[in-house]
C-alpha cells in the first residue's frame, strides 16, 4: 500500500506526507525470488541511503515528511525526514535519513535535487538523488 497526503498551509509552499507499507505471507524468505522482496533506500524510498540498500525483508515500513518552500519563479527549496526499513521483522530497526532538496518545476514535470544524510549510519558520505518528472 502506498498513500501520500499534499496541502499548502500558504500560498508560497506545501507538505508532503508519504508513506508505504507492505508484507508478503511466506514464511522461508529465500522462497520468493529477489524481484519480488521489499528494498528501501533512495529518492522515492528513505533518502540518505543509497537505492535499494535497505533489505531485503517480507516487511516493508516507510515514512517521510516534507516541507517545500517557493524561492523565485519556479524555483523551490525542500527540507525532509525519512524513516523505514525493509526486513523480516515488523517494527524493527528502522533507518533514518533527513536532508535538503532543490526542485525546479519545469514543462515535462519537477526536476527534483536532493542531498540527503543516513541518521542511522554516522560517518557516512551524503547522498545526491536525482529524478526528473512527476511521480508514479
Amino acid at each position: 500500500m502506498k498513500g501520500k497526503y499534499i496541502f499548502s498551509p500558504t500560498n508560497n509552499s506545501r507538505v508532503i506526507f508519504r508513506g508505504d507499507w507492505g508484507y508478503t505471507v511466506v514464511d522461508n524468505l529465500n522462497q520468493l525470488p529477489l524481484s519480488m522482496r521489499y528494498f528501501a533506500g533512495g529518492i522515492g524510498s528513505v533518502r540518505g541511503y543509497p537505492y535499494s540498500s535497505i533489505g531485503p525483508g517480507k516487511y516493508l515500513q516507510v515514512g517521510s515528511a516534507e516541507f517545500q518552500h517557493k524561492i523565485i519563479g519556479d524555483w523551490h527549496g525542500a527540507v525532509f525526514y525519512d524513516v523505514g526499513n525493509a526486513s523480516n521483522e515488523f517494527n524493527s530497526n528502522f533507518k533514518r535519513g533527513d536532508g535538503l532538496g532543490l526542485i525546479y518545476q519545469s514543462f515535462i514535470g519537477p526536476i527534483k535535487l536532493y542531498v540527503g544524510r543516513g541518521l542511522s549510519n554516522p560517518g557516512k558520505p551524503l547522498t545526491v538523488e536525482f529524478s526528473i518528472g512527476p511521480d508514479f
